[in-house]
């Protein structure tokens, strides 16, 4: 079964999960019923004023997760240009099947 283009991969929850995980563009009912028929782990954005129970009516549970920056975007840079080229970060970022054996 083939996704629609609003049930996009997840690659990064792939990882973490270890199973199939995708991301929902927005929470229609349709879109949602889609992804009770494709097995995988959903996400999906929404505004947390509204209400949830269509979320839970399709089986999502709702979590807010709110991200905070502390530094200024020059501190951030510079700390990307560290990870980029810190020996210590490469020697960590090792493939994913790597990781499990």
């Amino acid at each position: 079964m083939s996704l629609p283009e609003k049930i996009r991969p997840a690659p990064w929850d792939q990882v973490a999960f270890g199973i199939d995980c995708f991301e929902l563009a927005d929470s229609s009912p349709e879109l949602l019923e889609q992804a009770l028929q494709t097995r995988g782990h959903y996400s999906v954005k929404v505004d947390p004023l509204t209400p949830k129970q269509a979320l839970h009516r399709y089986g999502f549970y709702y979590c807010d997760t709110l991200l905070e920056p502390w530094c200024t975007p020059l501190r951030l840079a510079r700390l990307a240009t560290w990870i980029a080229t810190s020996s210590r970060c490469k020697a960590r970022a090792r493939p994913a099947a790597k990781r499990r054996q």
